[in-house]
């Protein structure tokens, strides 16, 4: 688009600013509503401003940003919150530690994995767009460059007589919205499923819990 350093990111401050709400409203929820049911409801929230990445190109692109990152920002922090709770909720104190651990491994390894699988699928996407759409008249080493990254590309394109560099910096920018498009694509199908993993399997818990309670307590009496 663009934007300076700056600008992009007082761009993002309305996500953070939501972020912080999600936080701050999770707890409060907890008290009316089943967790599973709002870690779900934070997820399928979280996928819809996913699936707002998907309209990132022409015009529009921007407001898709922002608007998908501050929805994101509120569903899946509000997840975080209550998520955390349960495993250290369902932890003894004598295994807080432990429990804090598997909480925040889990958390770094999902986040891990999603920079490595799914910007290697984004990577993949791009390049290939490159591909086939590059037109003639450019060098092997601009051609690699340009397929590399969309920085990369736009630092060539600079560099290249008109009109072919502004029709190569278009084909980028496409291709990298392309690419975007396809990966949140990919996160949103996944975040619901996710969710209704989390539906299933959460609830499966509290019932046993209730059953578990109810058999205890004729023994206890």
């Amino acid at each position: 688009l663009g934007l300076s350093p700056l600008q992009a990111g007082i761009s993002l401050l309305p996500s953070n600013v939501a972020g912080i709400a999600g936080t701050m409203l999770a707890p409060f929820l907890a008290r009316r509503f089943k967790i599973h049911h709002l870690i779900a409801a934070g997820m399928l929230l979280g996928a819809a401003g996913i699936g707002a990445l998907t309209q990132v190109g022409g015009a529009s692109a921007l407001a898709a940003i922002i608007a998908g990152f501050v929805v994101m920002s509120i569903g899946f922090s509000g997840t975080m919150t209550l998520t955390t709770d349960a495993i250290m909720s369902a932890a003894p104190p004598e295994r807080a530690g432990a429990a804090s651990g598997i909480s925040e491994t889990s958390a770094e390894l999902g986040m891990a994995l999603g920079v490595a699988v799914l910007g290697s699928i984004g990577t993949a996407s791009y390049r290939s767009s490159m591909e086939r759409q590059l037109p003639v008249g450019i060098s092997n080493e601009a051609t690699e460059s340009v397929r590399a990254t969309l920085a990369e590309a736009l630092a060539v394109t600079a560099r290249l007589p008109e009109p072919l560099g502004g029709q190569v910096a278009t084909i980028a920018k496409d291709a990298f919205s392309d690419s975007l498009a396809l990966v949140s694509g990919i996160c949103a199908v996944m975040v619901i499923a996710t969710s209704i993993v989390i539906l299933i399997l959460l609830r499966r818990v509290d019932a046993s819990s209730v059953d578990e309670t109810s058999r205890q307590t004729p023994a206890a009496a």
